[in-house]
């Protein structure tokens, strides 16, 4: 069976925090394939980070 797999080429921008106008790394992930991959409006999702690299995973959805 064979994986779906997507690469994307992003920027690391500069977001600025008003109040103490300190600068700060922005990143933005957006885009019609991420529905594609199961990633839809309004689900949770966690970020994993170390260093060099991130993984954002679905957060599963838990019964009521």
């Amino acid at each position: 069976m064979s994986v779906k797999q997507s690469s994307r080429s992003l920027k690391i921008c500069c977001g600025i925090y008003p109040k103490a106008r300190k600068k700060h790394p922005v990143l933005r992930v957006r885009g019609h394939y991420l529905s594609g991959f199961g990633f839809n409006v309004g689900d949770t999702v966690e970020l994993f980070i170390t260093h060099n690299r991130i993984v954002i995973q679905k957060q599963s959805t838990k019964p009521r």
